[in-house]
């Protein structure tokens, strides 16, 4: 009976659960180094808040973006579909085609339009009304064996930040530098300087620093988005499973673990108005499910 309550004990204690979705789903253990277990963080990357369903049609959801406090923007990576998705619903309640068929990875709005990401750098303003949408297109300088994936609106320089990645067939240890370039939305026009460089240099010592795993140096965008309190970046990296914390003049301040049980291919980063972060990772299977969960923000004590 000792025994059997002491395996008891022991299995309570690894296999917590928190509420997702009006389902318990067990919190994934492990993939945490030591200095995650000790520090304090905006928020609980293994226990989201709130757990959403997500219909076929966004199985290969690769963006998101907030509109108000109960709705969200998504798109999925092969149609040029806005879907409206509905938190309180829980479901999507409007989809409107704005693009052809193509192959389109972030999504964000500043209000008055959306834009919409392509992997091979076409951006895409879709001027409102939604319904009768009027559309601009530009090229988005970019280097040679580089993709796009990643963007965000920021609204304190009202500009389009959009951060390439390089190809698949590129070595990323070998890689020097990533870069973030700025579309201006006044003039319309990209800047001639990027907002800042990545370093892989300043990435390898903040892993040694923080005795991270040598996945940390596999940085490579899959999403981005500005938090609306500190104005730091927060990127994305489904190669990784990591988010990468910025502050606005590049350096790396904070990173995030991913739990690759519930987010196995995370490439959708949004907040809304209140700090409430979202995450939506694509299925990795044609046939199986995407993922959409809300993180609740916490407040850090000074």
């Amino acid at each position: 009976m000792k025994i059997f309550a002491l395996f008891l004990f022991i299995n309570i204690t690894l296999m917590k659960t928190f509420q997702c979705g009006g389902h318990h789903v067990k919190e994934p253990i492990g993939n945490q180094n030591a200095r995650d277990k000790d520090r304090i963080q905006h928020y609980k990357i293994k226990q989201p808040s709130l757990g959403y369903k997500v219909p076929k049609a966004l199985v290969e959801i690769s963006g998101i973006s907030s509109v108000s406090p109960n709705l969200l923007y998504c798109l999925e990576d092969q149609h040029g579909i806005i879907y409206t998705f509905d938190l309180v619903k829980n479901q999507v309640v409007s989809k409107t085609r704005v693009l052809p068929d193509g192959d389109y990875e972030e999504i964000c709005s500043n209000g008055k339009a959306i834009f919409i990401l392509e992997s091979n750098g076409n951006l895409n303003m879709i001027n409102m009304p939604l319904e009768a949408p009027t559309i601009n297109k530009w090229d988005i300088p970019l280097e040679t064996q580089t993709e796009c994936e990643a963007m965000a609106y920021d609204s304190k320089s009202n500009s389009i930040l959009v951060l390439p990645k390089f190809d698949k067939n590129t070595n990323l240890q070998k890689v020097d530098q990533f870069t973030i370039i700025k579309f201006n939305l006044k003039t319309l026009t990209f800047a001639k300087f990027p907002l800042f460089n990545i370093k892989r240099n300043q990435l390898e010592q903040y892993r040694s620093q923080n005795g991270l795993p040598l996945d940390f140096l596999n940085f490579s965008p899959s999403g981005m988005a500005i938090h609306p309190f500190s104005n730091h970046i927060y990127c994305l990296s489904a190669k990784s499973s990591m988010i990468y914390v910025f502050d606005l003049n590049g350096n790396i301040i904070d990173n995030y673990v991913l739990p690759q049980a519930i987010l196995p291919q995370a490439e959708g980063i949004c907040f809304d108005h209140t700090g409430d972060m979202y995450l939506s990772s694509e299925s990795p299977k044609k046939k199986g499910k995407a993922a959409l969960y809300k993180y609740k923000y916490f407040k850090l004590a000074n």
